[in-house]
């Protein structure tokens, strides 16, 4: 007889927790603030640049 373990996968990280801590907090918007007006980390809409819409994003999953 043998036994089936299932092994849960990672658990899923908030587009706005730029760390992946799990916790979108102050040392996320310091990443975001960092960014600000670049690509890359922090453009949390994927809209091209770090603006006030990736700002409103990371405060409505505030933690």
């Amino acid at each position: 007889m043998s036994t089936l373990v299932k092994t849960p996968g990672p658990l899923p990280v908030a587009p706005a927790d730029l760390n992946g801590d799990f916790v979108v907090d102050g040392a996320d918007l310091s990443i975001l603030l960092n960014n600000w007006g670049g690509t890359g980390l922090g453009d949390i809409d994927a809209s091209g640049s770090v603006d006030a819409a990736d700002l409103a994003a990371m405060l409505n999953a505030w933690s």
